[in-house]
């Protein structure tokens, strides 16, 4: 059967090599790429095997897209725009039992994959500090928002994609025929790429996704003194890096913390997550079972008996601190002013109780300059957003709810269900048993928890059926499937 395959893989096995990059380069290469290798695979009769070997994946897999389909086809009252998703998503099914036999009866595909991953986190590292230093990276794309971005250009996902890449890598590493020593420099190698990389893009759940895996790392692999070293290297090295890009941190740590307090949810947020969450819950609420259907939700979510308005109208409700009167400042600022101060042109800014912007309070109550206010009086509502909307809710559950219903929720729940269950096995042979893990194992926990933070509630994410995430999603699932059955070879 290997001397079958290899006459027709060199050509795919080669495409698999500059995968990583094409990633990079935007949705039509690698979507481009994912279709011609499911022809292939198709051609070679590999869908045949992969059911008889991982028939329970298989079904898996097969029974959430056919739910896809039926949901756009019966359910959803935009019926041809989710049909655009859920009838080509097939491809991600193929492409993910592609890689398995690529990985089964492909000679070194391990290895070649692993060190293009490499090659190509180098050449995002060198042209990140390049772009940091020349404000420009070597293809002329500036510096957006404070964020670097690389090759990724106005995409600014440079951090999202290092946080996934670096998940592979480490599954990969684990299982090659590598001395302790290299093995463990490679690692190091690997985070210290990554931890850069996603400082300077200034991602933040990317950031929290690294060092989740980095924790597991940690439990897995490092004693006590290596694993002081490794902290106090890593804080080090971002020592270094605040000094020569403050940024980062300030968006990542403090920008943070100041989101999270203004949430009124029990998830790491913003406001505005909080407000995408929320619409998504009414429109769950409208259809509970089945959803509305796959890229429903930028479509309804300005609907008026959501009542999202009100929601912020009562979040965002500003009243009086203390007695005063109204000023209004230079470009429509408004500011309570203590009834004490007086005359106006003596007032400090000590004395001045910042409200909001003029053109930002739309609610019915209006302002003028020097009104009289008493004390807990409701002043308005001063917001940014008018309502929950946006392409997707920005979390994978909510997504889920909102679209595909309870129905489509058993999905998801039963793949982290899976998950929990199998990363409890091996953390618990490794500390309750104490037992060491396997270098397989290692790498399967490593794809466990990789796949896990992706789906996880707590973190915002995009959309899962972007064909972006949608790719590494599940070609991580492929080398999760390898390493759970590697054994069985």
């Amino acid at each position: 059967m290997t001397n079958q395959v290899s006459k027709h893989t060199k050509i795919v096995s080669f495409g698999f090599f500059l995968f990583p990059f094409l990633l990079v380069t935007g949705p039509f290469l690698p979507d481009l790429f994912v279709v011609i290798t499911c022809i292939y695979f198709i051609f070679v009769n590999g869908l045949k095997s992969s059911f008889l070997k991982y028939k329970k994946e298989f079904i898996f897999f097969l029974a959430f897209i056919l739910y896809l389909n039926l949901n756009s086809l019966l359910v959803s009252e935009q019926k041809f725009i989710s049909a655009k998703v859920s009838v080509p998503y097939f491809r991600y099914f193929i492409f993910s039992f592609l890689i398995i036999y690529f990985l089964f009866y492909v000679e070194n595909f391990k290895k070649f994959f692993f060190y293009s991953c490499i090659i190509c986190l180098v050449a995002l590292f060198l042209d990140s500090f390049y772009q940091l230093y020349n404000k420009a990276n070597i293809l002329g794309y500036p510096i957006y928002h404070d964020r670097i971005s690389s090759f990724f250009n106005d995409e600014l996902i440079l951090g999202s994609y290092t946080s996934k890449v670096i998940i592979i890598l480490l599954a990969i590493s684990f299982s090659l025929d590598l001395k302790d020593k290299n093995k463990k420099f490679i690692h190091f190698f690997i985070f210290l790429i990554g931890f850069s990389l996603i400082l300077l893009s200034n991602e933040r759940t990317s950031f929290a996704y690294l060092v989740i895996i980095f924790s597991i790392y940690c439990l897995i692999e490092l004693n006590l003194k290596n694993f002081l070293l490794t902290i106090l290297f890593i804080f080090i090295m971002n020592l270094i890096l605040y000094t020569i890009y403050p940024k980062s941190f300030e968006r990542i740590i403090f920008h943070s913390i100041d989101q999270i307090k203004n949430s009124k949810s029990l998830f790491l947020s913003s406001y505005r997550h909080d407000l995408h969450y929320f619409t998504s819950l009414q429109m769950f609420k409208e259809k509970p079972f089945f959803g509305n259907g796959l890229k429903s939700f930028r479509y309804k979510c300005s609907d008026p008996d959501y009542k999202v308005k009100e929601k912020i109208l009562k979040d965002k409700a500003v009243y009086a601190e203390v007695d005063g009167y109204i000023g209004i400042k230079k470009y429509h600022k408004i500011y309570l002013i203590n009834n004490n101060v007086v005359p106006p042109s003596k007032i400090s800014s000590k004395e001045e109780i910042f409200i909001g912007m003029q053109f930002r309070n739309q609610s019915s109550t209006k302002l003028k300059e020097f009104e009289q206010i008493k004390k807990d009086q409701y002043l308005g509502s001063y917001y940014e957003f008018e309502n929950g909307c946006n392409t997707h809710p920005h979390n994978t559950h909510f997504q889920f709810l909102a679209e595909l219903g309870l129905t489509g929720y058993v999905f998801l729940l039963a793949t982290i269900l899976y998950l929990i269950k199998d990363i409890y096995k091996l953390i618990k042979k490794k500390f309750y048993d104490r037992l060491e893990l396997l270098n397989y194992e290692k790498s399967y926990i490593v794809c466990l928890v990789g796949l896990l933070i992706q789906i996880n509630p707590l973190f915002p994410s995009g959309s899962f059926f972007n064909n972006y995430n949608s790719i590494i999603f599940f070609m991580i699932a492929s080398f999760l499937i390898y390493f759970k059955y590697i054994k069985k070879t």
